[in-house]
């Protein structure tokens, strides 16, 4: 449980990427990650593997990228290949997130979160979030809806962060 721990939301999206910290439910902390965005590792990966968009969409979210743990989830050749092709902007990102991590832990460590929600398109890479996690030390899960009766499009749902976000400010004001 992460009740009064700050946690932190990183939307990663396609041109561009923001973090921000959240306390009791209250914005607290915010920075935007700089050249990072997930439209640049998908360039990248188009480049490298002479892809379509579509294409590339479709590789990202049912392949994605190797597991963190081997061990427990070997990856396969085709998931080593998009690493490869992805390395620098993927490489960038966890640059700047333990940039800011690191500036949080020296200056502002009441706000070092407990849990970082994953959203945007960069979400929908496959085992984005368990990589970033691994590189971060901190917990990163993709943002869900919360249960409802049916699960729905699960790589559709890390999309929809802002939107129900906007929604509940509507119910609460």
């Amino acid at each position: 449980s992460t009740e009064g721990q700050p946690v932190a939301v990183l939307d990663w999206g396609h041109r561009a990427v923001q973090f921000a910290v959240i306390v009791n439910g209250q914005p607290a902390f915010s920075r935007i990650l700089k050249e990072c965005s997930a439209g640049l590792l998908a360039a990248a990966v188009i480049k490298s593997l002479d892809l379509t968009s579509e294409e590339c969409q479709q590789l990202l979210g049912g392949c994605g990228l190797p597991h963190p743990q081997p061990e427990l989830h070997p990856s396969t050749e085709l998931q080593e290949l998009v690493a490869d092709s992805a390395r620098e902007p993927f490489n960038k990102l966890v640059a700047e997130l333990d940039k800011t991590l690191s500036y949080l832990r020296t200056q502002r460590e009441e706000l070092v979160p407990a849990r970082i929600w994953l959203a945007g398109g960069g979400a929908t890479v496959r085992h984005a979030a368990e990589r970033l996690g691994f590189e971060t030390g901190i917990n990163v899960t993709p943002w869900r809806l919360p249960r409802s009766g049916t699960a729905g499009d699960l790589q559709v749902q890390e999309l929809l962060a802002q939107a129900a976000a906007l929604s509940a400010l509507a119910w609460t004001t």
